[in-house]
């Protein structure tokens, strides 16, 4: 995985929104497009892992398991934020705000006509 510090520690690789990573899963049969893609338009990509037969995420470093949870743990249960917010002060809660079509385009069925 190209790293931006090689002394990073695999936690602070997992975690580090320094990296600036996306992950994208590509069949195999696809990756050789995917990757021409990539370099089309001058965007790093590398190979990092497989999908497997089972129900766990495994994460190795250095064939080291550093990662073995249940996928839910990461994609569906994680923190939920409940901030507060509120309207800053001399706001009305109907303003409307009207939007002009794109020239050349047809507005969507059910929009308000302008």
């Amino acid at each position: 995985m190209p790293l931006r510090d090689p002394n990073l520690a695999p936690e602070e690789i997992l975690m580090s929104e320094s990296q600036e990573r996306m992950m994208a899963v590509v069949e195999p049969a696809n990756v050789e497009r995917f990757m021409e893609i990539c370099a089309k338009w001058d965007v790093l990509a590398t190979v990092v892992g497989e999908v497997i037969e089972g129900d766990r995420l495994i994460i190795q470093w250095h064939g080291e398991t550093i990662v073995d949870v249940d996928p839910k743990t990461v994609a569906h249960e994680g923190p939920v934020y409940n901030r507060p917010y509120h309207r800053p002060p001399g706001s009305t809660t109907s303003t409307p705000i009207r939007l002009r079509p794109c020239p050349g385009t047809t507005p969507p069925m059910g929009s308000a006509p302008h």
